[in-house]
């Protein structure tokens, strides 16, 4: 491959902060400055600043003077800071321009020339401002030039359209970021990751041998970035990728970046798109608050460019307090000598069905689980309990439930009360609450076996009419 570099241009806070759908331009980028590093291509950062007073700029240019009018963008600003979403490493070399273009008041040339470059490939805000002028001028300094669409981007949606379909194929490259990521893990030195076998498919039992990865690979992340960490388990489900899975990543995520001794005491996700378990999700995590007791996050789950999903999780240190339980466990067989499911979608699950609240259900909305892997630490824990708490459903029992189509997850929440050890038995018990205008909420609890309600769980989900498969329940057909 010919020496290549990755300009990341103008992406700084108070820019950033003018687009509309800032996350999934940000997770495409971020995948394509990932891919850049993965590939050992220098990523070269290129952002505006000004003296205070502003004294490198003309009252005779109209863009600027206004900007210096305003006292923005002065290097001590904090609109001026590169996002951290995609925030330098040390030792990324960052260079400051007075103008539109990356060369234009900056020492941009003699750096690419240091790095032997022959070609740039352009990223940055605005494409009809920084990223126009670069490419303009790089063409005429010979430089070979690609353009990632997806990880360009403009306030006007019609000019960044006409540049990329119009404009820029005539004096560079343009590819998606997904085209450029491909294109160069193609070659074996760049492949970070080689699939996993097919995971535990619907229909396998529960007591089968799985040869897939297993619970511990799903919760285990890439940190590519202080707060930017990408899943490592890939494999084949016809019906997508279990929501529990992406929940539990992101609360894992997020742990990551907490002070220590801070363990998780609730969450609420929404599930926005439908994710493809063939595919490594990215997640980007928002350091909103640390405080003496408590720590907020906020974590975006990216694929290709698109956002999946989104959660809230807040952390706290362990302090003591009156200890009630208001809601004791259902009077159930204990899981040994119980059947196990038929169907399950989790990986490294051990589940066990006792007898249901209501007969003839084809889900069960009662059942014991464990991991089949021991796990390390509490937060270990807390994820797994978040893996399982997405499995099921609390509307199985509801009357119309054989007329609806499958009860998708929206949105989800769970609060930990106590700690749990999801290497041992758990029960979920899960309890309808509400149907109707097409959605369908539900509640649940998971205690110990020894009847610690240690998680409660509130679910919305989709209810429409419709049909779908028959649930792991229902009789032989």
């Amino acid at each position: 491959m010919e020496p290549t570099v990755l300009l990341v241009m103008d992406v700084q806070a108070g820019i950033v902060a003018r687009l509309g759908d800032q996350a999934a331009y940000l997770g495409r980028l971020s995948a394509a400055v990932a891919a850049a590093r993965q590939a050992g291509i220098p990523v070269v950062y290129v952002t505006v600043a000004f003296r205070d007073g502003h004294p490198e700029v003309s009252a005779r240019n109209k863009t600027f003077a206004a900007i210096a009018g305003s006292g923005a963008m002065t290097a001590s600003d904090p609109a001026t800071a590169i996002h951290q979403a995609v925030a330098p490493r040390p030792g990324d070399p960052v260079v400051i321009k007075r103008r539109v273009s990356a060369f234009a008041g900056s020492d941009l040339d003699v750096l690419l020339r240091g790095l032997n470059a022959s070609r740039l490939v352009l990223t940055g805000i605005a494409t009809s401002g920084v990223v126009l002028s670069t490419l303009r001028q790089a063409a005429d300094l010979d430089y070979a030039v690609t353009v990632l669409s997806d990880a360009c981007a403009d306030r006007d949606e019609d000019v960044h359209a006409t540049l990329i379909g119009k404009i820029f194929p005539r004096q560079a490259d343009v590819l998606t970021v997904a085209e450029w990521t491909a294109a160069l893990t193609a070659a074996p030195a760049a492949r970070a990751l080689t699939p996993a076998q097919p995971a535990q498919p619907p229909g396998a039992g529960s007591g089968a041998t799985n040869s897939g990865p297993g619970l511990a690979d799903v919760l285990r992340l890439e940190r590519i970035e202080a707060d930017l960490f990408r899943s490592s388990v890939v494999y084949t489900d016809p019906f997508g990728l279990y929501g529990g899975q992406v929940a539990a990543q992101a609360l894992r995520a997020a742990a990551q970046t907490v002070p220590a001794g801070r363990q998780p005491h609730s969450l609420h996700g929404y599930f926005l798109s439908r994710g493809d378990p063939s595919r490594r999700v990215l997640l980007m995590v928002n350091r909103d608050r640390d405080g003496r007791s408590y720590s907020n996050r906020r974590v975006i789950a990216v694929q290709n460019g698109v956002v999946i999903f989104n959660m809230a999780a807040s952390f706290h240190v362990a302090e003591d307090g009156p200890d009630y339980q208001a809601h004791q466990m259902p009077d159930v067989p204990g899981p040994a000598g119980l059947p196990g499911l038929a169907r399950t979608r989790m990986l490294g699950i051990d589940i066990r069905v006792p007898p249901q609240p209501s007969s003839g259900q084809e889900w069960p909305s009662r059942v014991w689980m464990r991991t089949r892997e021991p796990l390390a630490g509490e937060t270990e824990h807390a994820c797994a309990l978040t893996y399982i708490s997405d499995m099921f459903t609390g509307l199985a029992s509801v009357p119309a439930i054989g007329q609806v189509g499958p009860v998708t997850s929206i949105d989800h929440a769970v609060w930990f009360h106590r700690r749990a050890s999801l290497d041992d038995w758990v029960l979920m018990d899960l309890l309808p609450e509400s149907t109707s205008g097409g959605r369908g909420m539900y509640t649940g609890r998971i205690f110990t076996a020894g009847g610690a309600l240690v998680a409660g769980i509130a679910q919305e989900s989709l209810f429409r009419p419709g049909s779908r498969r028959p649930g792991p329940l229902a009789p032989e057909r």
